[in-house]
């Protein structure tokens, strides 16, 4: 809520750390509550929660981004967006280790956002 309220009533981001706070504080933290209670209900373990916390996290900010670049929004920060949308996908599927298998569903996921990431 935090993020919608500062996204709706204060300027735009100034630079690409306040834009991924604000997409941190917004849709990275509806993403990782979706991830961490579907895990919870799943009789996921503490280090399975805490890996799925980080995916969410991280696949929030990406999803985010590329939602931006989509619609043209924040187009100052769009360059860095693109390159950093590459980074958190490969930061979101590394975070999915302790899943093994299990996690592959939403590693595939996050890989669509950045179809062109290498590595």
């Amino acid at each position: 809520v935090r993020g919608q309220a500062r996204d709706l009533g204060e300027p735009p981001p100034a630079d690409l750390a306040a834009l991924e706070l604000l997409h941190a504080e917004k849709t990275a933290a509806l993403f990782r509550a979706a991830v961490e209670m579907g895990g919870a209900v799943g009789g996921a373990g503490a280090a399975e929660l805490a890996a799925l916390g980080r995916f969410g996290e991280r696949f929030g900010v990406a999803f985010q981004h590329a939602d931006d670049l989509d619609d043209a929004d924040h187009p100052a920060h769009a360059e860095a967006a693109r390159a950093r949308l590459d980074a958190l996908v490969g930061e979101a599927v590394r975070s999915l280790a302790p899943l093994g298998p299990r996690g592959g569903r939403l590693a595939g996921f996050a890989e669509r956002l950045a179809p062109n990431r290498r590595g």
